[in-house]
């Protein structure tokens, strides 16, 4: 059986590497006993980091109500580091999670992007909030998300099935979180991290 150990921590994973500060050309930005925050190897704007949880959870599918803290504390991480980098328009920041199978790495991650009128256009269709491949996540305090049993999670921790269309109006959610999609886009799949295929960026060179 599994040590309780062994069940947070994938060998395998990068990500899990860097969490434990084994992988030496990744430079921690910020980190803490729980998370930590390091730039993203492709950014797709100025400003693009990445935040983990140290324990390894495999993506926002694993999430359930008992992690939103986590996610609170993921989010309230990525701002602070955007905030000690400079960026203080909190308006013009986008902060959100890709759903398998959308993810190149099975570990979850929180992307932190600023500012968002200065994303690449290579790669802005990976960071479209309202698509069936990014979950956004709030940036004034309160976190929804659509999770396996479609019910809204709140910041405090309550449940709620049945929130008003105006709540829901103010933030990105994906209605089919619980779905396992493949979903053809500009330049192939999510998985491709180049801009070799990009249509975008060969009319650009």
């Amino acid at each position: 059986m599994a040590s309780d150990e062994s069940e947070k921590y994938d060998e395998t994973c990068i990500f899990c590497l860097i969490a434990k500060n084994q992988d030496e050309e990744t430079e921690v930005i910020k980190q803490d006993k729980e998370l930590v925050c390091f730039r993203d190897i492709f950014p797709a704007a100025p400003h693009h980091y990445l935040v983990i949880p140290r324990e390894h959870i495999h993506s926002c599918r694993s999430l359930s109500g008992e992690h939103i803290h986590l996610v609170d504390r993921m989010t309230t991480m990525g701002k602070d580091v955007l905030k000690e980098q400079g960026i203080t328009n909190m308006e013009d920041v986008r902060l959100g999670f890709h759903q398998p199978p959308f993810i190149s790495v099975g570990h979850l991650h929180l992307h932190v992007l600023a500012p968002v009128r200065q994303i690449s256009t290579c790669f802005e269709y990976k960071f479209t909030p309202e698509t069936d491949s990014f979950v956004t996540v709030s940036t004034n305090g309160l976190i929804y998300f659509v999770l396996d049993f479609c019910f809204f999670i709140r910041k405090n921790g309550e449940d709620n099935k049945s929130l008003s269309s105006s709540s829901l109006s103010n933030f990105s959610l994906l209605s089919s979180l619980h779905q396992n999609k493949s979903l053809p886009i500009a330049g192939g799949f999510f998985e491709e991290e180049t801009t070799e295929n990009c249509p975008k960026c060969q009319k650009q060179v």
